[in-house]
C-alpha cells in the first residue's frame, strides 16, 4: 500500500467517526448541580388566584328633617249663602258657584289656607225660602254649598248666633255636613256648651334640610264661640284668678276673673 492510499483510508476513517460516534468519548458520568439554597422550594410554582375585589358598601340615605315650618292664612269675616245670597244665586247660570266667582281676586296662591266664619247652619233637607229667613232670622245654607267652601275654605268657625238655628240637632248635622265636604271647623254658639275648642290641621310648608320644601299639616288649636246676647253672670265673673286656665270656657267653676 502506498502512503498516498493509507492517507485516503485515514481521513475516510476519521470521517466516519465523526459521522457515526463523534469521536468524543461520553464521560463516565453527567456533572452534578449544586443543591438549592436553604428556604428555596425547588417545587413547580403554582398559578396564584386574582383576589376576587370587595364591592364598597352603598350608603344608606339618611331621610331629611324638618328644619323650619311657616305658613301664610287669610282670615275672613261672615261667610253666609241663605237668604237673597240663595236668591241671587239661583238667578244665574253659575248656581251654587255664584257667590264665589270673584274670590280669586284676593290671591289665593299666596296662602296655606283660608279661615271663616260659617254665619249659617247647613242641615240636610231643609229649604227656606228668603221670605221664611226673613221673617223669623233663623237661617239655613243649603248643603249644595259646602263643596265650593271646601275649595275656598278648608276651615271655619262655627262661633256665632246663627249656627244654631236649627235647634242642637241641626248644629249636629251642620258639624256633620261640614266633615263629610272635608271642612275643618271649630267653636260654638253657646259657649256654655261647647266644644269652644278644637285642634285642626293647619297646612304649612317645610324647609328640609336638604334644602327641599314640602307640605306639612301643623296641628293649632283654634276656639271660637258667640257672646253676643250673653248677660255675665256673678258666678261667672267671680274672681279666682289663682287657678289654672279652664279647658273648656267657661268652666263648672270660673278660674279667671273676666268681668
Amino acid at each position: 500500500m502506498s502512503p498516498r492510499t493509507g492517507a485516503i483510508r485515514g481521513i475516510v476513517a476519521i470521517v466516519a467517526c465523526l459521522t457515526l460516534a463523534g469521536c468524543v468519548r461520553a464521560p463516565a458520568t453527567l456533572p452534578t448541580l449544586p443543591p438549592p439554597a436553604a428556604g428555596t422550594s425547588t417545587a413547580t410554582p403554582s398559578a396564584v388566584a386574582t383576589p376576587t375585589p370587595t364591592p364598597t358598601p352603598t350608603p344608606t340615605p339618611v331621610a331629611p328633617t324638618l328644619v323650619s315650618a311657616a305658613g301664610r292664612y287669610l282670615f275672613f269675616g261672615d261667610i253666609f249663602f241663605g237668604r237673597y245670597i240663595n236668591d241671587w244665586s239661583m238667578a244665574s247660570p253659575l248656581k251654587y258657584d255664584y257667590p264665589f266667582q270673584s274670590l280669586d281676586q284676593f290671591h289665593p296662591g299666596d296662602y296655606d289656607a283660608w279661615v271663616a266664619n260659617f254665619e249659617c247652619p247647613s242641615v240636610t233637607g231643609v229649604h227656606l225660602t228668603s221670605a221664611q229667613m226673613e221673617a223669623t232670622l233663623t237661617f239655613n245654607c243649603d248643603t249644595a254649598y259646602l263643596s265650593n267652601v271646601a275649595t275656598w275654605f278648608p276651615i271655619v268657625s262655627l262661633g256665632n248666633n246663627h249656627t244654631d238655628n236649627q235647634g242642637s240637632k241641626g248644629l249636629t248635622n251642620t258639624r256633620e255636613n261640614l266633615a263629610a265636604a272635608g271642612i275643618q271647623y271649630f267653636g260654638s254658639p253657646d259657649p256654655a256648651k261647647g266644644p269652644n275648642c278644637d285642634v285642626v290641621a293647619m297646612p304649612v310648608t317645610g324647609r328640609l334640610s336638604d334644602g327641599t320644601t314640602a307640605s306639612f299639616s301643623l296641628p293649632v288649636g283654634m276656639c271660637g264661640y258667640d257672646g253676643v246676647f250673653a248677660v255675665p253672670t256673678a258666678a261667672y265673673c267671680s274672681p279666682t284668678a289663682n287657678l289654672p286656665a279652664p279647658t273648656r270656657w267657661p268652666p263648672a267653676t270660673p278660674s279667671r276673673v273676666r268681668c
